[in-house]
């Protein structure tokens, strides 16, 4: 039961409609909707609807619906439920993680060259000429 008298004529109650099939198929049952001003429908195991009323339309809807049985097939959502989106939203933040540790080490990494190109403080540089200072003076020796 449903009361689709909020949205009047617009496109709302046949969305419901589309929605309501989904699930009549998303759990393999025959579904009833009745609404006092959208559509009301009757609706099989494979999401199709077999009858149906207009918007604001006064109508009795008459058909046979079969009810559940243990030879009944189970659907797979019907059988394990959120667990194929609980998968997918699984797979989904792994692959978001991996994405942004990626970018983060692309950001880092032209930090860390322009890093190995800075130029070095007066510290480094006395120590890294005192051993090309000392090369210097043996090569003069031996020129001698």
């Amino acid at each position: 039961m449903t009361n689709d008298a909020w949205y009047g004529r617009t496109g709302a109650p046949h969305q419901f409609l589309a929605i309501t099939a989904l699930r009549a198929a998303e759990s393999g049952l025959w579904t009833i909707r009745a609404a006092n001003t959208g559509v009301s429908a009757l609706i099989d195991p494979t999401g199709r609807v077999r009858a149906d009323t207009g918007l604001f339309e006064r109508r009795v809807l008459v058909g046979e619906v079969t009810v559940r049985t243990a030879a009944w097939p189970v659907t797979f959502y019907a059988r394990y439920g959120d667990v194929f989106v609980l998968g997918c939203a699984g797979i989904l933040l792994v692959t978001l993680v991996r994405a942004l540790a990626r970018q983060r080490r692309r950001k880092r990494a032209p930090i860390e060259a322009q890093g190995s190109q800075r130029e070095p403080k007066a510290e480094e540089r006395e120590s890294a000429s005192e051993p090309r200072a000392a090369a210097e003076e043996q090569g003069n020796h031996e020129r001698s």
